[in-house]
C-alpha cells in the first residue's frame, strides 16, 4: 500500500504538495514485483517523523532511515513530498486493482474482494500473500488475476489438497509457476480439458444458459493461501521463466516473452530440428523446473514422410496460444497476396519521419509500434526533416521520390 503523503504541521490540498517537506519513499516495484513489505515500512517510517514533528528535516530523517534494518534492502530512501505525490506507479496503484475479473468483483478497504452485487468475500489480499475462501472458479480466476497484478511469476500454495489443485489449474491456464505443488494425472487431465473448452469458447460463446454455473458452487470452509516463493531466510524472490529455444548447428537463443520465443521457433526451418525448453529459476537459487514445449517430430502425410512442429499444450497453454496466432496469422497473409501478373508496381511509404540512424531515415507507416519503415539516405532524393509527413516511392531502378507538404514548399 503506498505511503501516506507527509505533513506534520498541516496536510497539503491535493497537488499543492510543499517542495521543503519530505516523506520516506519506497519503489512501488522491487525486481518486478509489488514492494509491498518496503512500502509498509515507508507508511510505518512516515507516521513516527509526522508525530516527531521533523518532516523540514531531511538529515534527521536520514538517519532515522539508516538506523532500520532492511531499510536498504527495500531501497527505502528520503525524497520531497513533491516528488513522491508525482510518481505515477502510486497514483495508479496497479497492484491493488479495484474490481477484478472485468468489474465481477469489488474491493473494500480491508482487502477483500467480494462480488459487485454484494455478498460474502471470496479472495482476501493481504499484501504478501492472497486468501482464496470460495470454492468458485471465479475466486480462483481472481487469485491469479490478482498475483499477475502484483508482478509475480512463481507462487506458493497452502492449503487444502482439492482447492490447491484447482489453485494450480488456473495459474497454469495463465502461465504462473506453482513451484511447490506436483500435479497428479487427475490434474492433468483437468488442464487438458479445460485448453479445449477455451480454445471452443474462442470459436462460439458459451450458451446463456451456462453462465451462472459458477454461482451454484457452495463456499468451502477451508482457504487456500497463495504468495510468492520465499528464500530460507524468509525474503520474497522473484522467479524468472526463461524459453531456450535450439537449433542444430546454431546458436541457443534465450526470451522471457513466450510471444517471442514462438516466433523464434517458427521461423526456425524443421531441417535443423529446432526445440524450446521452458525453464523456471529462482533468484539466487538456480533452476528449479525445465520442460519442453516444442519440437520436430517425424511424421508421414500422404504417404512420405516429413517433419512436423509439435508443440506440447499441457506444458504451457501461452506459448502454445502464441504459436497458434502466428500460425493462423501466416496462412491468412497467404489469402491475402495478390498473385504475381508481372512486374512488381511501385512501392510508396506514407508516414511521418521519426529520426535520422547513420545512413538511414526512419519513416512511421502504421498505427503499429513495429509499422516503421527504414529507408537507406543514398536512395532518396533529398534528406527529409524530423516530423515531416511525406510520401516516399520507389521505382523500378530502386531510386526514391519524395513528395508531401515540405517537398511542395520547396519546391
Amino acid at each position: 500500500m503506498p505511503p501516506p503523503a507527509v505533513a506534520a504541521e498541516a496536510t497539503p490540498a491535493p497537488g499543492k504538495a510543499s517542495s521543503d517537506r519530505y516523506v520516506v519513499s519506497a519503489p512501488y516495484w522491487l525486481d518486478g514485483m509489488h514492494n509491498f513489505t518496503g512500502l509498509t515500512m515507508a507508511r510505518e517510517l512516515n507516521e513516527l517523523i509526522q508525530k516527531a514533528g521533523i518532516t523540514r528535516d531531511q538529515e534527521a530523517m536520514k538517519r532515522l532511515l539508516s538506523g532500520r534494518d532492511r531499510a536498504a534492502m527495500y531501497e527505502l530512501k528520503v525524497i520531497s513530498e513533491e516528488e513522491h505525490l508525482q510518481d505515477a506507479d502510486f497514483v495508479r496503484n496497479l497492484a491493488e486493482p479495484e474490481f477484478l475479473l472485468n468489474g465481477e468483483l469489488v474491493r473494500d478497504k480491508h482487502g477483500a474482494y467480494r462480488p459487485n452485487g454484494g455478498g460474502k468475500e471470496v479472495l482476501l489480499d493481504q499484501g504478501e500473500s492472497l486468501v482464496i475462501k470460495s470454492k468458485s472458479g471465479q475466486a480462483y480466476e481472481a487469485a491469479i488475476e490478482l498475483a499477475k497484478a502484483k508482478g509475480w511469476t512463481a507462487i506458493e500454495l497452502s492449503g487444502n489438497g482439492k482447492m490447491l489443485a484447482n489453485a494450480w489449474l488456473e495459474a497454469k491456464m495463465s502461465n504462473i509457476e506453482v513451484v511447490n505443488y506436483k500435479p497428479t494425472l487427475e490434474d492433468e487431465k483437468r488442464l487438458a480439458e479445460r485448453m479445449a473448452l477455451e480454445n471452443a469458447k474462442k470459436v462460439a460463446q458459451e450458451s446463456p444458459e451456462a453462465a451462472p454455473e459458477a454461482a451454484k458452487q457452495e463456499p468451502a470452509p477451508e482457504v487456500v493461501e497463495v504468495h510468492p516463493y520465499t528464500d530460507h531466510d524468509g525474503h520474497e524472490k522473484t522467479a524468472k521463466i526463461v524459453y531456450t529455444v535450439t537449433q542444430e548447428g546454431r546458436d541457443n537463443q534465450e526470451f522471457h516473452d513466450p510471444a517471442d520465443a514462438a516466433k523464434a521457433f517458427a521461423k526456425a526451418p524443421a531441417k535443423n530440428m529446432p526445440a524450446v525448453f521452458r525453464s523456471v529459476v529462482r533468484d539466487g537459487n538456480g533452476e528449479v523446473t525445465t520442460e519442453a514445449v516444442a519440437d520436430v517430430s517425424q511424421t508421414k502425410e500422404r504417404g512420405k514422410d516429413k517433419l512436423a512442429k509439435i508443440v506440447n499444450a499441457k506444458v504451457d497453454q501461452v506459448f502454445h496460444q502464441a504459436y497458434t496466432n502466428i500460425q493462423e496469422a501466416e496462412k491468412e497473409a497467404k489469402k491475402k497476396e495478390p498473385a504475381k501478373t508481372g512486374p512488381a508496381s511501385p512501392q510508396m511509404f506514407s508516414g511521418k519521419i521519426l529520426r535520422i540512424e547513420g545512413d538511414a531515415v526512419i519513416q512511421k507507416i502504421g498505427r503499429g509500434a513495429n509499422d516503421i519503415k527504414s529507408h537507406p539516405i543514398s536512395k532518396l532524393d533529398r534528406v527529409p526533416d524530423i516530423g515531416e509527413v511525406v510520401d516516399i516511392s520507389y521505382g523500378k531502378d530502386g531510386k526514391a521520390i519524395m513528395s508531401g507538404k515540405a517537398a511542395e514548399v520547396e519546391r
